[in-house]
């Protein structure tokens, strides 16, 4: 039987520091966020109440931020790379940074 297909839902910024925040948050009360996940629907929802957003939302965009995490760090460990303080990117040589997204088909950083 086939799984229903889930519309994707785009996150704003403001909604994506609001999940982080609220990460950090069970992690400095002494837990995991990954064990309370159906806490983030309910924290969330008190920040943004009416929106909706469900756990496989959260999920998804948890999943996301991770990825994107990872592909970060494996930048800034070649020398080519580095992280712009200021701005909060990734900079470098430009043929490096192009080379970089071709080579690894990644387009939105």
């Amino acid at each position: 039987m086939d799984r229903p297909r889930i519309v994707g839902r785009v996150w704003k910024d403001d909604e994506t520091m609001i999940l982080v925040d609220m990460m950090l948050g069970i992690g400095v009360a002494g837990e995991r966020w990954e064990d309370n996940k159906e806490l983030l629907v309910d924290m969330i929802e008190l920040s943004l109440p009416g929106w909706g957003i469900t756990q496989p939302q959260i999920e998804a965009r948890i999943k996301c931020l991770k990825r994107e995490y990872f592909q970060i760090r494996e930048m800034l460990r070649s020398p080519v790379f580095y992280w712009d303080k200021v701005n909060h990117k990734v900079e470098g040589d430009k043929e490096a940074l192009d080379v970089w997204f071709r080579v690894r088909n990644l387009g939105y950083l």
